[in-house]
């Protein structure tokens, strides 16, 4: 499968919508598993991004880090600001973090957060453990449709060797201190955001929530049937909606 950026931007444009995938994840989540980048408005430009060591091998993975990320994030952020008036973010899980973050810091040039599945308060279920062991020695695990969902949201090519994961824990680590900033800097969110959290998320806890609606600024939605990587049929068409709506307003 392949894993690539896709970039369209529209000379003269006066709005972006910057895509932020989660970690070990691809810009295909928004194009594919949720699709949202079609939604767009046509005289919009579009940036939905790979993470570096992303869309590689199991040693890119580790090769890359928290900081390399975060570097890439905000520098394509600032190249998107020169030329627009507005940015809007869109993020799934990692990438989530990422968005509130820029949005304290750069708020005045983002109308809007439109966040998925937001990790404010990590977890690794036993579900999550199991789909995953079993996308690393290729057995399906558990409801075909949702490991289906799993196997196409990361970017990263797996392997065999166990061993070889053993480098990617300062990342993972990065990651919960991350969602530990974050959680510590929402107060100060004041940008229009748009939240929808699974209900049955394997790898978030739904304290997240309690601490998203705490904020004046956040709708928050939660998704009844869908997990992490995987959503029904209607909750897709809810999302979708809820994007269009946001865009729409902007371009109001």
């Amino acid at each position: 499968m392949l894993h690539e950026e896709y970039v369209r931007i529209i000379p003269g444009a006066d709005t972006a919508v910057l895509f932020l995938h989660g970690i070990v994840g691809t810009p295909r989540h928004f194009d594919t598993t949720l699709p949202l980048v079609h939604l767009v408005p046509e005289n919009w430009s579009v940036y939905s991004l790979l993470l570096p060591g992303h869309g590689g091998t199991v040693d890119d993975f580790s090769a890359s880090s928290m900081d390399v990320w975060k570097k890439y994030v905000w520098s394509t952020f600032d190249r998107l600001a020169l030329t627009h008036e507005k940015v809007a973010l869109v993020g799934h899980s990692m990438g989530t973090l990422f968005a509130i973050q820029l949005a304290i810091e750069k708020g005045q040039k983002i109308p809007f957060l439109f966040l998925i599945a937001s990790p404010l308060c990590p977890r690794v279920s036993f579900a999550a453990v199991k789909h995953n062991v079993g996308l690393i020695f290729s057995r399906q695990q558990g409801d075909p449709k949702i490991h289906r969902a799993i196997a196409g949201a990361g970017s990263v090519t797996l392997t065999k060797k166990v061993w070889k994961y053993i480098p990617w824990i300062p990342n993972l680590w990065d990651l919960l201190e991350e969602a530990r900033i974050t959680k510590k800097m929402l107060p100060a969110l004041c940008t229009k955001t748009i939240v929808f959290q699974s209900r049955v998320d394997e790898l978030v806890s739904r304290r997240s929530e309690k601490y998203l609606s705490q904020c004046s600024c956040v709708r928050l939605s939660v998704l009844a049937g869908s997990t992490h990587f995987y959503y029904t049929r209607p909750e897709i068409r809810i999302v979708q909606q809820a994007f269009q709506s946001a865009c729409n307003e902007v371009a109001q």
